[in-house]
């Protein structure tokens, strides 16, 4: 999207094709690599997408599937070298590793368990953000 103050206008353009339905965006620090969920209604889970930013031109890098539905929240490591993602619907955290030439790998997914004391609003567990702490040495989840 573009924004022209003086006009008052928003305009949105399409700068990558590839994508169906991309429900949250990450970029590194250098603004040169976007991450992406692509979730389709139809499909259970979706696929995390490793995009490269030159200029105003994305090009797929890396494309994974994705097992979860209803991801609320990215989060790059402050080192850059995980991905992690909290799944709201599913209850859990999935952690991916981010390699040299940008290719994910998945770790790892945790799965938690329980119910809150109003089982009529909330009759499992879900994973609402991930915080990773300052230094990077510890990953907070809520």
């Amino acid at each position: 999207m573009k924004f022209a103050p003086e006009d008052n206008l928003l305009t949105v353009e399409t700068i990558f094709e590839g994508i169906n339905n991309p429900s949250f965006l990450l970029a590194n620090r250098a603004e040169n690599l976007v991450i992406s969920l692509e979730e389709d209604a139809n499909v259970n889970g979706g696929n995390l997408m490793v995009l490269e930013l030159a200029g105003e031109k994305l090009t797929s890098i890396d494309t994974i599937p994705f097992l979860w539905r209803s991801s609320l929240l990215y989060r790059i490591s402050p080192n850059e070298q995980f991905v992690v993602a909290a799944n709201y619907s599913g209850g859990s955290l999935s952690i991916y590793k981010l390699n040299p030439s940008n290719q994910l790998s998945h770790l790892q997914t945790i799965r938690h368990d329980g119910k809150s004391i109003n089982e009529s609003r909330q009759e499992k567990a879900h994973v609402h953000s991930t915080v990773f702490s300052p230094d990077g040495n510890f990953l907070l989840v809520r």
